[in-house]
Formats: structure tokens, sequence, C-alpha cells
């Protein structure tokens, strides 16, 4: 398996400067070497971005990219 691309993330609330951005990903969905046109296996990856402001200590999700 090798990196064929990333799409761009686009976050619902704008992130301040000084906030603590977290990003976390999962595998959601694979395919086998053998099912795709190129012989490669591919793995599609959901990454979440948590916002942290770090006066108040709120942290919520600025987005959810599949």
């Amino acid at each position: 398996m090798r990196f064929l691309s990333l799409d761009q993330i686009t976050f619902r609330l704008p992130v301040h400067i000084g906030a603590v951005l977290r990003l976390s990903s999962k595998i959601v969905h694979t395919t086998s070497p053998h099912s795709e046109v190129d012989g490669e296996a591919k793995a599609h990856i959901m990454v979440r971005a948590e916002v942290e402001e770090v006066e108040t200590g709120v942290s919520c999700i600025h987005n959810l990219k599949h």
C-alpha cells in the first residue's frame, strides 16, 4: 500500500491562534489488492479535528472528514 492523495480539510469554525488542534484518524474501509484495477489495496481514512480553547478548556469538534 502506498500514499496516493489527501483531500483538503475544511473546518466548520475558525481555529484561533493559540488553540490546541488535535487531529485523530481511523481506517473506515479497505479494499483488497486484487479488487482494484491497478492491483493495489486502498484505505479510506476518517479524520476528526478537535479544537480546545486554552483559556477556557472548552473543546469542540470542528470537522469529520471521510
